[in-house]
């Protein structure tokens, strides 16, 4: 947490300048500012004539309360960034100042070092303030107080350390996030919508959600667990992830209920996007993942029964019934005419026709037949029969062998040009961050003219749900479905297509713009990466 300046609000009564008479002020201050990561520190007090401001190197400017107006422009100027909020700080010491308040400081963005009062400041305070107060407890020594709160909540105060004229600051725990890691089992609503693989949510008999797994319910309960605070589901009732309505201003989903702060973060992950920027806030990517099209996998193998009969078109099969009845019935001629005698003298039964289409078959399927081959034009004719037969089956049986134990040729779909060229349906959920990158692709691009053209306003190409897109591309040939790659994982009738235009991303968990909470969690995301824990995150199913 970076300040961009530090205000010390150094009230000096009578009583207090004996104390401090003998302190380097602006050592301290110094000091304090190299703590919040301050580029300046601004110093008001109310008595500037005191001893106190002879000693050391001066700060960048010193106000007095002399000059109220000045204070208050110049604590305008330096808190003039969006996100922050506002305090007002009256002066107790004299009652001719308690007018004039300052209401212009924002807590996350300047560091406000106050002294200690037991009646406490009247201040607005959030998870990140940077709200400090001092406190003489010795001629030579500061105890140094951070105060905060959780959802408007109660106020928290927290020991920081010590400054001395010797020793400077001393400060047990350095890290802010550290000090501040225990929430209290403060609630916090997660909003959440089922996302195939990577999130489920979970719910009674009464359709009551009950709690939720996949990996980024994993990730939220570490997160819980590493700050002390529970975790409360709920789903957007529009069932959407969050995306503009076609007013082009109004957000729907998940994000309206963030920016509208009935949700503290959205636990299902969403994809960031510039649009989603805009109104939100994200943490640390925790996860990548690349829309792009999705399509039925190819196959491995085939269970149709017809795949035996799909080899030869209807006129060949013809053509080799005709060929086996026409081989038995030349074989019955050559043994009506006495040319040939199939059968052994011995065999009592006699070669008839149906002997000479059982011949025939069982040549062609390459299965022997025991006939008695006397005369030259007989061999000769069976040589001849047994050769075409031959290559009959073996082109069936290579084609047949070719068909179960290869995949079929891919169709080749490498950008949307092809998808065009190819006049493919591709589907799309509304209201995602894939739709928006549909909408926002770059003009002249293949993907924006198939938009604009095809798939904008088309009510036939939206699906509901992942579900329900993804079992529309199984309907037919010529089906796409324009997603998230991640919501195949695991799923193996389904494949990502590698084309031009697909688009990285990253994942993480979404808060509300300004929300007091995003330091805190990318600091602890951060501390989870370090102790290898994303990995594991991964690897959830």
């Amino acid at each position: 947490m970076m300040a961009s300046a530090v205000v010390l609000i150094f009230l000096i009564s009578s009583s207090e300048t004996r104390k401090t008479v003998e302190l380097d002020l602006f050592k301290m201050v110094d000091d304090f500012r190299m703590m919040v990561g301050a580029t300046d520190a601004i110093v008001i007090s109310n008595e500037m004539s005191s001893p106190v401001f002879k000693y050391g190197n001066a700060p960048t400017a010193i106000w007095s309360w002399e000059h109220p107006s000045m204070i208050v422009e110049q604590l305008r100027r330096l808190s003039a960034l969006d996100r922050l909020e506002m305090i007002a700080i009256p002066d107790p010491v004299n009652s001719s100042l308690a007018k004039m308040a300052v209401d212009e400081i924002r807590l996350s963005r300047v560091a406000v070092l106050l002294p200690w009062r037991e009646s406490g400041w009247p201040v607005r305070l959030r998870l990140d303030s940077q709200f400090y107060l001092y406190n003489p407890n010795d001629t030579d020594r500061f105890d140094i107080f951070e105060q905060y709160s959780v959802k408007s909540g109660p106020v928290i105060t927290n020991f920081v350390g010590q400054w001395s004229t010797k020793s400077g600051l001393t400060i047990p725990v350095k890290s802010v996030w550290e000090r501040r890691s225990d929430l209290g089992g403060m609630a916090i609503v997660a909003a959440v919508l089922d996302w195939k693989v990577l999130m489920k949510v979970l719910r009674n008999e009464k359709g009551e959600i009950v709690g939720s797994t996949g990996p980024f319910a994993f990730m939220l309960d570490v997160l819980a667990k590493e700050m002390n605070f529970t975790v409360e589901l709920t789903v957007p009732p529009d069932g959407l992830w969050g995306g503009l309505e076609k007013d082009g201003k109004t957000w729907n989903g998940i994000i309206r209920m963030i920016m509208d702060g009935k949700a503290d973060i959205c636990n299902a992950g969403l994809t960031q996007t510039l649009a989603r920027d805009a109104v939100v806030d994200y943490t640390i990517p925790v996860a990548k993942t690349k829309s792009t099209l999705l399509a039925p996998a190819s196959k491995g193998h085939s269970t149709n029964f017809w795949v035996y009969m799909d080899i030869f078109p209807i006129i060949i099969w013809l053509i080799i019934s005709g060929f086996i009845i026409v081989l038995g019935l030349g074989l019955v001629l050559l043994q009506v005419l006495g040319v040939n005698q199939f059968h052994k003298p011995k065999d009592p039964e006699m070669f008839s026709v149906l002997n000479g289409l059982a011949a025939g078959a069982l040549q062609v399927l390459q299965i022997g037949y025991n006939l008695c081959l006397e005369s030259q034009s007989a061999k000769i004719l069976f040589l001849a029969l047994s050769f075409m037969s031959y290559l009959i089956f073996a082109y069936y049986t290579c084609d047949l062998t070719a068909r179960m134990t290869s995949r079929p040729p891919s169709v080749a779909i490498r950008s949307f040009h092809d998808v065009i060229a190819g006049e493919y349906m591709v589907y799309y959920q509304p209201a995602t961050a894939n739709h928006d990158e549909l909408k926002t692709s770059l003009e002249g691009t293949a993907m924006n003219a198939y938009y604009h053209s095809v798939m904008d306003n088309n009510d036939d190409l939206t699906v509901d749900s992942v579900e329900e897109g993804l079992e529309k591309i199984l309907l037919a040939d010529n089906r796409l479905f324009f997603s998230s790659e991640s919501i195949i994982r695991g799923l193996g009738e389904y494949t990502a297509l590698d084309i031009m235009d697909a688009i990285s991303g990253h994942i993480g968990f979404v808060l509300a713009k300004g929300s007091e909470f995003t330091e805190a969690f990318n600091y602890h995301l951060h501390k989870i990466e370090k102790n290898g824990l994303l990995s594991k995150f991964h690897k959830v199913k």
